[in-house]
C-alpha cells in the first residue's frame, strides 16, 4: 500500500529537452569516454587520409572527407558530451573558430559538389584545419597568446 501512496505523491519529472535527451546517451565513465574519443578520433584520421588519397576523384574525396568530419566531431562529443561541448563552443574566445570551421566545411563541400574545384576545396580544408587548431589552443592556458607571439598574425 505504501508503494501506491508513493506513486501518487511523486512529482512527475520535468520534461527533457532534446539536448538533455542526447546528453543521456553520452553519460559514460571516464574510461569509456577516452575509448570512444580514441576510436572516433582514429576513424576520423583514417577517413581524412582516405579522402586525400582520392583527391583526383572529387565525389569520393567528398564522401571520405565528410565521414572524417563526422567522426572528428563525434570524438569531441564523447570527450565532453554534447551539452557541455555546445556551451563551450558559444564562449567568446571560441565562437569565431567554430564559425570559421563550419563555414569552411560548407565551402569545401560546395567547392567539390558544384564546381568540382579541388584547389578551392583543399584551401578550405587548410582553413578548416587552422580554425580547428585555434579552437584547440583556446583550451590550453595562454595557448592563443603563445600562438600570436610565435606566428606573425
Amino acid at each position: 500500500m505504501d508503494q501506491v501512496r508513493r506513486l501518487w505523491k511523486e512529482e512527475p519529472a520535468a520534461p527533457q529537452t532534446t539536448l538533455d535527451h542526447l546528453q543521456s546517451y553520452f553519460d559514460l565513465g571516464i574510461k569509456q569516454r577516452l575509448v570512444g574519443t580514441a576510436v572516433f578520433g582514429a576513424l576520423g584520421l583514417f577517413f581524412f587520409f582516405m579522402a586525400f588519397s582520392f583527391l583526383y576523384l572529387p565525389r569520393t574525396f567528398l564522401k571520405f572527407y565528410l565521414m572524417g568530419i563526422i567522426c572528428a566531431v563525434l570524438s569531441s562529443l564523447f570527450l565532453l558530451g554534447p551539452k557541455r561541448q555546445l556551451q563551450q563552443c558559444m564562449e567568446s574566445q571560441r565562437i569565431l573558430p567554430v564559425l570559421i570551421f563550419i563555414l569552411s566545411t560548407v565551402m569545401a563541400i560546395l567547392a567539390v559538389s558544384y564546381t568540382q574545384n579541388l584547389i578551392l576545396a583543399v584551401a578550405m580544408v587548410v582553413v578548416q584545419f587552422c580554425a580547428f587548431l585555434w579552437y584547440l589552443l583556446t583550451y590550453i592556458p595562454y595557448g592563443t597568446t603563445a600562438a600570436r607571439y610565435l606566428l606573425p598574425v
